[in-house]
């Protein structure tokens, strides 16, 4: 097995292990009668938005690295980037980001520093527009 292969799932255990334990803080029971109460319709066009948003974000990863990235590992880096800067606290996502940059195949830390920024600076540039 290939050491991005082991990587990668080093990494799914420790997002389901990082999922499991913030159920267990924040009680199971509490959680579930939260969705009880939520409306069905809505939550699944909730859903469908957050894919979509993650879909743009992780083509728009992959046209801006010129190809040095595929569009399903872009997609891959954006949705557990998105799932560490949501779980981690003090801004620990984006420190994340880097390194599955890293890992992903952009090498060097002023390249992957510059595809940070240039995120950033898109997401800005995206919010304005809205």
């Amino acid at each position: 097995m290939s050491i991005r292969r082991r990587a990668s799932w080093l990494a799914v255990a420790l997002g389901a292990a990082l999922a499991l334990a913030l159920l267990m803080v924040a009680e199971p029971a509490s959680v579930l009668a939260l969705v009880r109460r939520l409306p069905w319709g809505w939550l699944l066009v909730a859903f469908g938005w957050s894919c979509l948003v993650l879909a743009c974000r992780g083509l728009r990863l992959a046209l801006v690295s010129g190809g040095r990235l595929s569009p399903a590992s872009a997609l891959a880096v954006i949705s557990v980037g998105q799932f560490a800067s949501a779980a981690l606290p003090l801004r620990l996502g984006e420190v994340v980001l880097f390194v599955l940059l890293q890992l992903a195949g952009l090498k060097g830390a002023v390249r992957g520093l510059s595809f940070l920024l240039l995120l950033r600076a898109l997401d800005a540039a995206g919010l304005l527009v809205c």
